[in-house]
């Protein structure tokens, strides 16, 4: 097999497709500098999978892509195809020509291709394997490559070799054997945890299934008997529904039958009403016209009087005449005194005849005052029998009226206590209701307050508990989550602890020596331990340590080098391969000179590393002879520079694991992350152990706060589901308070209604009886002014005829005297007669006289007249003062007759009223039994709602679903037993985990598949050693036979590069060839024999 042709197109240097041919011997490629020549080696690498842009000079993979020039655009991809001739067949494949091919575009795309086939690069690698074609391989030697070859480090050199020796696919295949184990024992560790977790939970869970099978029998049966209950419960309900329904039709009916007879007694009543107010109004007419015909007979009275008045004003002027006339005499006399001179005689007659003719004058005026007098007396006689007469009439009808308003006083009083009783009953009732009304309110506002305090705490809780729910998950997660990594955490240490235990990453010779020395004595008691176990460092300078000392990491120090030997033929004898020992009494501390201490003053120098490992005091010089002259710097430019000053003639290692070897040789790049490296497995185990202690601290705390907050959340849904139980109840009292608060309202509506009714009916009554009273307190006035009336009458009566009596004595005196005095006249007339010459002389002044006496009788008989007039218009007057009586007694007589039909009216609305009341009261009793039902339906109704609730929410069934669950062949004293029973025994099961039946079945089911995982990974471990095994068998032999040939072809090929001397390669373990280091010792000619590495030149 050989290369070729090279078909470049795009990559670097060569935009248009470029074909280079090769022979099967030998083709060289010549040129200036800058042409290209290292861009067609560069061009091979990238095909065999070379990612390093800088190894292929340059600073990003797209840089290998043409880039143009000033000509020539640049390309949007390069592409390298490699041709090989498979004659041979050394390439594992059905093809005598093998094209490799890669492309990769600006965008960062690129694809490898097989015969035009597209294929991943670990194909392209495994297919050239120990081929010595590769980015490492053997095949490709650059510029400094044999130098580095040969002065490079041990396991560089190695990497070549077993190239060449063909071991590097048995290798990389024992690799990914080792990998693929070690990610096996992780997964056995990882499924491992995973079981003990499972197996953990297995039997809780199992213990719940069977409470959660137990509590679905028992929620079987307990629906089966519910909903027989139910079923039962609500038949009947709805049976004592028809009947209250068919007797509350029935009460409906008879309230409407009782408030038709309301009706109608109602229009009964209103008609007495109106007959009342009709008669009322006739009675008012009537008392109207008796006032008019009472008004007009006082002022009739009162002209009467007024002329009777008149008339004594008249006879008092009729005195005033006749004391004038008196006068006119006296004067007369007068002058028959002055005549008496004259005519003694005649004077003294005319005096003696004046005297009698006075004495008559006065007389018979006496006579005629008497006369009228006495007539007036009769007359007043007379008329005081007839007032005595009238006033007796008038005594009779106001005594017939005041027993009349008595007995209505009496009818108003008796049916006035009767309506005040009723009123108070009726207020009693009222009260009552109203304290009802007021408790129930009471009771209601505080049911509705304390609904609200429920509610809001309902709602206080529920926030509560949503966010405890919220943190107990959170915990719950977090507990998860801390259990998972500190299991993740113990794994590790665990597998870390194994791994020390083991000494697993230690060489197989190392290990198994350690290991022996744990069950040999001699071994345990000459054996103090690993190097890696004995130090530590921090982890900043773990990488700078692990460079520094290498696979002296692995060193075994012994007590003393006497025992030594025996230790390696213990080795030997057991083939457990070969190791370095370190003798604590014969190593001796290496440190620094006096020179090389200057570079510790310089830049960047942290010392030598010796002194930033810790350990036990005994082993210092141990430590010294490893590390006392390895200088430690921060970085790899620093470095440089100390070794430089120092000649570099000691190791400089840098933090991140570069190191400037003594002669000036640097080894650098990335380091391969170890996650198990040999020194960090100390700190690690601590740290992890620290870590997990923490952990389980912080777990058991969190464990605490979950467990509280259960309780918490717990307690919570307690206190929610007792709140909710209370509002149910408080729902239930305030619908009841509510309905009750409605029909105690409507019921003291009703109340105050016929309250006011009666009371109206009372101030009716009491206006009424006011009347009445008033009407009799002035009639008991009145009749009271009769009686006195009468009495005075009676008494002025009898004065009037004891001084008739007298009058009519003194009159037969006054008579006597009046004929005795005209007897005297007539003599002392004749007497004058006889002297009447003598009074000749006074005729004149007598004749005046006697005109002044006749114009002044003149007037008195015009006042006579007057006075006559004066007594027939009063008795006219007086006449028609008796038709008005007449008509005052008739319009009486009516009056009384319309008192009489009123009262009969008013005990007729009395005895309507009272059966309207009884009527009312009936209709009350018949609304309260209606309300009552109503009442015992809407608890019916409530009840049928609730158990359909209970139904749906419980069961999602309705109730003809629950009818075929109806068994009556069970008494409900059995079914309320077993439902007590069967709930007593759901609640003793506490919180059952009805998913814990699934669960089980899915943890039972991942408990098996797990187990068969682990099965199936310890299978394929003990698969995976025994192909590691094969494959180090294969390797270990492959490689002693090709590395003998290797060995003679390169003793040869020294000797005929050097014209002489002699060079061989050699094993330092040959009982572990496939880990030994390989030094090369050459002596060129006229030189000793030495490492290569310690050659100049």
């Amino acid at each position: 097999m050989y290369l070729k042709e090279i078909i470049i197109n795009g990559f670097k240097s060569f935009p248009e497709k470029t074909i280079v041919k090769i022979n099967s011997e030998l083709t060289a490629v010549v040129g200036p500098n800058g042409s290209g020549k290292s861009n067609i080696s560069d061009s091979f690498k990238w095909v065999m999978g070379e990612q390093s842009a800088k190894i292929l000079r340059g600073s990003k993979m797209e840089d290998v892509i043409f880039a143009g020039t000033e000509k020539r655009k640049p390309l949007s991809y390069a592409e390298v195809d490699l041709i090989f001739n498979n004659s041979s067949k050394k390439l594992p494949v059905d093809y005598s020509e093998v094209s490799i091919k890669r492309r990769l575009y600006r965008n960062g795309d690129s694809e490898y291709l097989l015969n035009n086939n597209n294929v991943r690069l670990k194909e392209i690698r495994e297919l050239f394997m120990d081929t010595g074609i590769g980015i490492d391989g053997y095949s490709i030697i650059g510029q400094g490559r044999i130098e580095d070859i040969i002065s490079a480090k041990s396991d560089i050199r190695r990497k070549v070799i077993e190239e060449a020796a063909g071991i590097v696919k048995y290798k990389a295949r024992k690799d990914e054997s080792l990998r693929k184990l070690q990610k096996t024992e992780e997964n056995i560790l990882r499924i491992n945890d995973i079981i003990s977790e499972i197996e953990q939970r297995i039997d809780p869970l199992r213990k719940q299934k069977e409470d959660a099978e137990i509590y679905l029998r028992l929620k079987e049966d307990l629906k089966s008997y519910e909903l027989n209950l139910f079923a039962r419960e609500y038949e009947k309900t709805t049976e004592l529904l028809d009947t209250l329904d068919n007797h509350l039709k029935s009460k409906q009916d008879e309230l409407e039958t009782n408030k038709k007879r309301l009706e109608a007694n109602k229009l009964e009543f209103e008609q007495i009403i109106d007959e009342l107010k009709e008669i009322e109004d006739k009675k008012n007419k009537l008392d109207e016209i008796q006032d008019e015909i009472n008004t007009e007979y006082l002022e009739k009275d009162s002209t009467i009087k007024l002329e009777v008045s008149r008339s004594n004003l008249f006879s008092r002027e009729k005195e005033k005449l006749e004391h004038s006339l008196l006068g006119a005499e006296a004067e007369k006399t007068e002058l028959l005194r002055k005549t008496k001179i004259l005519l003694d005689q005649i004077t003294v007659k005319n005096e003696e005849l004046e005297s009698k003719n006075n004495q008559l004058n006065d007389w018979e005026q006496k006579l005629k005052d008497y006369l009228e007098d006495n007539n007036q007396m009769q007359g007043l006689i007379d008329k005081k029998k007839n007032d005595v007469f009238e006033k007796y009439n008038q005594q009779t009808d106001l005594k017939g009226r005041i027993n009349t308003i008595d007995s209505l006083i009496a009818n108003s009083m008796d049916r006035i206590g009767s309506l005040q009783s009723e009123v108070q009953t009726q207020k009693i009732q009222s009260e009552t209701l109203s304290q009802k009304v007021t408790l129930l309110e009471e009771e209601l506002q505080s049911m509705e307050q304390r609904l609200q305090e429920n509610n809001s705490r309902i709602d206080e809780l529920k926030i509560d508990h949503a966010q405890k729910s919220e943190a107990c998950s959170f915990l719950e997660k977090s507990i998860q989550i801390e259990r998972n990594r500190i299991n993740e955490k113990t794994s590790k240490m665990e597998f870390l602890i194994r791994m020390q235990n083991t000494y697993d990453g230690y060489y197989k010779s190392v290990q198994n020596l350690m290991l022996a020395s744990k069950s040999n004595s001699f071994l345990s008691r000459e054996i103090i331990g690993v190097v890696a176990e004995l130090i530590e460092t921090q982890e900043e300078y773990e990488s700078a340590l692990e460079v520094a000392l290498g696979s002296a990491m692995q060193n075994i120090l012994i007590q003393n080098e006497r025992k030594a030997s025996d230790i390696i033929d213990y080795l030997k004898s057991n083939s457990i391969g070969r190791v370095t020992l370190l003798p604590l009494d014969t190593i001796k501390s290496r440190n620094l000179n006096e020179t090389e201490k200057n570079a510790l003053r310089l830049e960047g120098c942290l010392g030598t590393l010796n002194n930033f490992v810790s350990f036990d005091d005994k082993y210092s010089h141990i430590v010294d002879f490893l590390l006392g002259r390895v200088i430690l710097a921060d970085n790899i430019r620093n470095g440089i520079k100390i070794a430089k000053s120092i000649n570099y003639s000691t190791r400089v290692v840098t933090l991140d694991g570069e190191v400037i070897n003594a002669g000036g040789s640097i080894t650098g790049g990335s380091l391969k992350k170890n996650s198990f490296k040999l020194l960090s497995r100390n700190r690690e185990i601590k740290e992890l152990e620290d870590l997990i202690n923490t952990k389980r601290g912080d777990l058991n705390q969190l464990g605490s706060q979950f467990d509280s907050m259960k309780n918490d959340l717990e307690e919570t849904n307690l206190m929610i589901q007792t709140l909710q139980n209370e509002n149910t109840t408080i729902n239930n009292g305030i619908i009841n308070h509510k309905t009750s608060m409605k029909y105690e309202k409507e019921e003291q509506t009703q109340i105050l209604s016929n309250i006011n009714k009666l009371s109206d009916n009372i101030r009716y009554l009491g206006n009424e009886q006011k009347k009445y009273e008033n009407e009799l307190i002035a009639s008991e006035e009145q009749l009271k002014q009769l009686k006195n009336d009468i009495s005075f009458l009676e008494m002025e009566l009898e004065e009037n005829h004891t001084n008739y009596k007298s009058s009519q004595d003194y009159l037969e005196k006054v008579k006597l005297e009046i004929t005795e005095c005209r007897l005297a006249i007539s003599g002392i007339t004749n007497e004058l007669n006889m002297i009447g010459k003598d009074l000749a002389s006074n005729k004149e002044e007598l004749r005046k006289n006697e005109e002044a006496a006749e114009e002044n009788r003149l007037g008195l008989e015009d006042l006579n007249l007057k006075i006559l007039e004066m007594s027939k218009s009063n008795e006219m007057l007086k006449a028609e003062n008796m038709l008005l009586k007449e008509r005052l007694d008739a319009n009486k007589q009516k009056i009384q007759a319309l008192n009489e039909e009123r009262k009969l009216k008013q005990n007729m609305s009395y005895e309507k009223q009272k059966h309207v009341n009884n009527i009312n009261k009936d209709i009350n009793d018949v609304q309260l039994e209606i309300n009552s039902l109503n009442l015992k339906i809407e608890s019916s109704t409530n009840k049928l709602e609730s158990l359909s609730d209970t139904l749906w929410e419980e069961y999602e069934m309705n109730f003809a679903m629950s009818k075929a669950y109806k068994d009556e062949t069970i008494s409900l004293t059995r079914l309320n037993t077993e439902v007590r029973d069967l709930k007593r025994k759901v609640k003793s099961l506490g919180d059952v985990n009805i998913n814990a039946i699934d669960e089980y079945g899915d943890v039972s089911q991942r408990y098996e598949f797990l187990t068969k995982q682990r099965d199936d990974l310890n299978e394929a471990k003990l698969k995976l050693n025994r192909i590691i095994k094969d494959l180090t068998y294969k390797m270990r032999t492959q490689f002693e036979q090709e590395y003998q040939k290797i060995r003679e072809n390169f003793k040869s090929v020294f000797v005929s590069l050097f014209n002489g001397g002699k060079a061989d390669i050699v094993l330092t373990d040959e009982d572990d060839a496939l880990n030994s280091e390989i030094e090369i010792y050459a002596q060129p000619p006229g030189k000793n024999l030495n490492k290569i590495s310690l050659l100049s030149g």
